[in-house]
């Protein structure tokens, strides 16, 4: 049987070589997304956090990145038209322009100490901002703003025409027939209620979703008017409502949970099958941001989706394990666990669950896999995942878990508002209440760097340490408040808090603090730390930074990483490879052999180029490399690679689909070809190239 491998280096825009550390969930790339917008069919946008801003000329086949020129979140993006947008920065509360599609992005205005969560044009000149206390206008396209004074509480807007307009306020809906000159007040029948979204399918049929407050319980409500807004009827949901659709008087669409569809304008609701929070309708297209960081698209009206910014997870990942340079898993909310067998190239999903709880820490035991969470749930597994017992102890919430050898093993976490300890002598097969600490209220973490020395660090202020299989546990440092978390290497140990590592070389007999860095702003509650051996170290940060140090943690060097995501996790399983793990299911790796390349027109290909293949001779795997050059940057071509034997015959097809510019590498395994000389040819459009391989057995 032939099996191929197949990684592709996108060309993105702006230039930006991260070098070694890449995404790996979601991909191409996940930092969090916030807003999406489509203009046709082909070309659409979408925005996020850390200045993410990407875009796609093909109806998301492809997606690039595309410079904006913040690192804040981008809450908004609205353009006019395929060359002029804006798009509002959330915390900078700054309003930029493009007037060439996004190529060039420059800042027009400043809202403070206003602000805004969204935008709509109608002209290039005059347009709107709501999300502040009154409905933000201007007349300049953005560069000066003026309150409107009898527009209050502002959440959502929707133009049905440049002239038909309505604002969500505060148990209101506010409507314009005039282009916003004058506004009418249209109050809801609703208690404390904000619209997050409106939609109108003509002057008189208006559609509504958001959320209210009756006596201090939340409710969830789709609101409709038949009448321009002067009655209204509806339903409840019983999760936010986002996002609104009709393309229909019958047929519409809500964002909650999952996606809803009605077909009989609204009185009733069926779910389906996918999430989804911001979607944007084109004719029969529809795509859909999806758990915060993914983008699913639809052509039959959500009855099928596919991913097109792909993610096996988009939760929270609190915990991850490099069992080596291949098997790496992770766990998170909602009890999931993820998991690859090659080094990250491909994840999935070994087990998830309803519950709105999570697991905290996962580790391998040989060939086991164990997890612990919140209730005290232990998960594990003896069979790479495919199955799973699940068993609990008497604790409110489980930290970590680590194992010394084959039958000793160690859990740790809270327990009625006390740190507890759990142990086990015989593997796993049962747990056992070893302490409980009345001065600390958890437990967050536990490490062994051998059977005689262990680390414990418990909340807020205790560093204990054993030095007798676990047993006993004394307290060695209670100055310091906040450890993120232990890494060891022998007699050397280290611990993160605030800005800083603390670290000893003598297991404990004496410490020194080392600074890591000195930004203002980070949030490094989240930060961990990993070190392979007494001089290389990673440590992380909860706003997507890591440092890197090679003295054992006396000076660092921040590493340039994609995601501005927060870290949770790291685990390294050498020296240069190794995973971080967070938020939105982020999974980042760092890889020496990785080459990420950025995309400014002179980088990329200028002619196809088919490499020969390496190595060669080979037996029986070998890498073939190709480059796809493009006139435009989104270029996509029909691109086939094909194997052939000495006598012309075909016996692998290695590629047969359209690829947009770029560099592409194949792996080619043929385990029960005979030995000879073969042939590899490249053909794209018009250019035909072959080349000459030998398979040795």
């Amino acid at each position: 049987m032939r099996t191929l491998k197949i990684s592709l280096l996108i060309f993105i825009i702006p230039i930006t070589l991260f070098a070694q550390w890449h995404w790996q969930n979601p991909t191409p790339f996940g930092n969090g997304l916030s807003d999406i917008q489509f203009l046709t069919t082909s070309v659409g946008y979408a925005c996020g956090s850390g200045g993410n801003l990407i875009k796609t000329t093909n109806g998301g086949k492809t997606w690039f990145e595309i410079e904006s020129g913040t690192d804040d979140l981008i809450i908004d993006i609205f353009f006019l038209s395929e060359d002029i947008g804006w798009f509002l920065s959330y915390s900078d509360r700054e309003v930029y322009k493009t007037t060439d599609g996004g190529s060039s992005w420059e800042i027009i205005s400043n809202l403070s100490p206003r602000y805004a969560y969204s935008l709509w044009f109608i002209n290039e000149m005059k347009g709107f901002a709501v999300g502040y206390q009154y409905l933000l206008s201007t007349t300049d396209g953005g560069v000066t703003w003026n309150e409107v004074n009898n527009v209050y509480s502002t959440s959502s807007i929707y133009f049905y025409t440049s002239n038909v307009g309505f604002v969500g306020g505060l148990n209101s809906i506010y409507s314009t027939s005039n282009g916003g000159n004058t506004w009418i007040n249209l109050p809801l029948p609703t208690f404390e209620f904000t619209p997050s979204a409106i939609f109108a399918h003509d002057q008189y049929n208006i559609y509504v979703v958001g959320t209210g407050d009756f006596q201090g319980e939340p409710y969830y409500a789709f609101l409709k008017s038949t009448n321009s807004g002067y009655t209204w009827s509806g339903a409840n949901f019983n999760y936010w409502l986002i996002d609104v659709y009709f393309t229909s008087l019958s047929d519409g669409w809500v964002c909650s949970d999952k996606i809803y569809k009605t077909t009989d304008g609204g009185s009733n609701w069926t779910a389906t099958e996918f999430e989804g929070s911001h979607f944007q309708f084109i004719e029969n297209q529809t795509w859909a941001i999806s758990g915060r960081n993914t983008i699913i698209y639809s052509n039959d009206f959500w009855l099928t989706a596919d991913q097109q910014i792909k993610s096996v997870f988009s939760g929270f990942l609190w915990n991850g394990a490099a069992k080596d340079t291949n098997v790496v898993f992770a766990c998170g909310s909602n009890k999931t666990i993820v998991g690859s067998f090659d080094g990250g190239l491909t994840w999935d999903k070994y087990f998830e669950s309803t519950e709105q709880t999570y697991l905290n820490s996962i580790t391998f035991k040989g060939n086991e896999i164990w997890a612990v969470g919140a209730g005290g749930v232990i998960l594990n597994s003896i069979n790479n995942g495919i199955s799973w017992d699940e068993n609990y102890v008497n604790a409110t919430w489980l930290s970590d878990i680590k194992f010394i050898n084959d039958d000793l093993g160690f859990i740790v976490g809270s327990i009625s508002g006390l740190a507890c300890i759990y142990s086990t002598k015989n593997g796993g097969d049962s747990w056992e209440l070893q302490q409980t600490f009345n001065e600390y209220s958890g437990i967050e973490g536990i490490e062994f760097a051998s059977e005689n020395l262990g680390w414990m660090i418990a909340y807020s202020n205790g560093l204990l340490k054993s030095a007798d299989l676990g047993q006993t546990w004394n307290v060695v440092v209670d100055s310091i408040y906040f450890f993120g978390n232990i890494a060891t290497s022998g007699d050397s140990a280290w611990f993160s808090y605030g800005r800083n590592v603390l670290r000893t070389t003598n297991a404990g007999l004496s410490w020194e603090s080392f600074r890591v860095f000195n930004y203002e702003g980070i949030n490094f509650g989240a930060g961990r730390i990993d070190f392979v051996n007494s001089k290389v170290g990673y440590l992380s940060t909860g706003d997507g930074r890591v440092f890197k140090t090679q003295d054992g943690g006396e000076t660092w060097i921040e590493e340039e990483c994609p995601s501005v995501m927060p870290i949770q996790a790291i685990d390294f399983v050498d020296v240069k490879r190794g995973w971080t793990f967070g938020d939105c299911g982020t999974i980042l790796k760092r890889d020496p052999n990785y080459v990420y390349v950025g995309s400014e027109e002179q980088d990329s290909p200028k002619e196809f180029i088919l490499s020969q293949n390496y190595p060669n001779p080979f037996n029986p795997v070998t890498k073939i490399r190709y480059e796809i050059p493009g006139q435009a940057r989104n270029d996509i071509d029909l691109v086939t690679l094909k194997v052939y034997d000495i006598l012309g015959r075909e016996v692998a097809t290695l590629v047969n689909e359209e690829k947009p510019a770029g560099q592409y590498e194949v792996e080619f395994n043929s385990p029960n070809l005979p030995s000879g000389i073969y042939f590899y040819q490249l053909k794209v459009g018009l250019f035909v190239e072959t080349k000459k391989m030998v398979l040795i057995k």
